[in-house]
């Protein structure tokens, strides 16, 4: 049996939910000897043959959860903007998997929970399982991974984070950045959202009253990094 044979049956599988799959992203280990280039050829002639327009990208993960994740969701998001449309995403874990790429799908998972203001969604998980024969037998998971912040982001608090993850490292910048890209607020509006960043451990603040800078932490960059 093909790895092939896996992700056409996961397209069929998610187009039979009365679902239309555009875009397929494989995540390739580092080391891993899979012919991933082949194996998205062979995808996108499968879906051809099944009335489906299929663009097919391969992700190479390095071992590093921060990096992998970030190009995960990089990648998530890059099809939306190319689709310029809500995504709704599933995430499809297989047997026999490699078990560093499925922690790196699963943490992704909970990361696009928390960007639903970039207008993509989590819909679910996607089992296939493989017998000895080879025969897959596909099963819809009801199951959310854990979110990373049980309370969430709202959307100006997600807003904030962004404007951090470019740079703007002071209040008065974010504050600016802010107003000129989203809404007149008051910087005290922005130090209250600084604030609920610093909390949810997302951002960090260091130097000393009147001059603090804001920098990404290390979830903070898994998010928006």
């Amino acid at each position: 049996m093909s790895k092939a044979s896996v992700y056409n049956r996961a397209l069929v599988e998610i187009a039979q939910w009365s679902l239309v799959p555009r875009y397929l992203i494989l995540v390739k280990p580092q080391g891993s000897q899979i012919d991933a280039e082949k194996i998205a050829e062979e995808v996108m002639n499968f879906a051809k043959q099944i009335n489906l327009s299929v663009k097919v990208q391969v992700i190479p993960i390095e071992g590093n959860i921060l990096n992998d994740v970030s190009s995960v969701r990089r990648a998530i998001l890059n099809c939306r903007q190319l689709n310029n449309a809500h995504l709704k995403v599933f995430f499809a874990l297989f047997d026999g998997a490699d078990n560093w790429a499925s922690l790196v799908l699963l943490t992704t998972a909970s990361v696009i929970r928390l960007i639903m203001w970039e207008d993509v969604n989590l819909e679910g998980f996607l089992y296939l399982h493989i017998d000895d024969t080879g025969v897959i037998t596909p099963q819809r998971l009801d199951f959310l991974p854990p979110s990373l912040l049980p309370g969430g982001l709202s959307k100006s608090t997600y807003n904030v984070l962004k404007i951090v993850a470019r740079d703007a490292s002071t209040a008065n910048e974010i504050h600016k950045a802010y107003i000129n890209e989203y809404e007149k607020v008051s910087r005290r509006f922005i130090i209250k959202e600084l604030n609920k960043l610093i909390k949810a451990r997302l951002v960090q603040r260091s130097g000393v009253a009147n001059n603090y800078t804001y920098s990404l932490t290390e979830l903070g960059k898994l998010i928006v990094g």
